[in-house]
């Protein structure tokens, strides 16, 4: 049986969480990339109501007539 010193069971450690680090670094890049259900779907809540209120904005902002004297700035 071999006898291990504290140099060689600190080398291992530090060998084994180095590869850890390596595996939670390649999980958080392929979840960089593919956002959550959550993040997908507040994106196109919000992409939705942004569309609705231009929308509306539209429909009920006055139509302003260049003609008019309350529209022009005093030229």
């Amino acid at each position: 049986m071999r006898v291990m010193t504290l140099a060689v069971i600190a080398k291992e450690r530090q060998k084994e969480m180095l590869e850890e680090a390596k595996r939670y670094r390649m999980l958080n890049a392929f979840r960089a990339g593919r956002p959550r259900l959550q993040e997908r779907l507040s994106v196109r809540v919000g992409d939705f109501l942004i569309s609705a209120g231009l929308r509306l904005k539209e429909r009920y902002q006055p139509e302003m007539c260049p003609e008019l004297e309350a529209y022009h700035s005093g030229c």
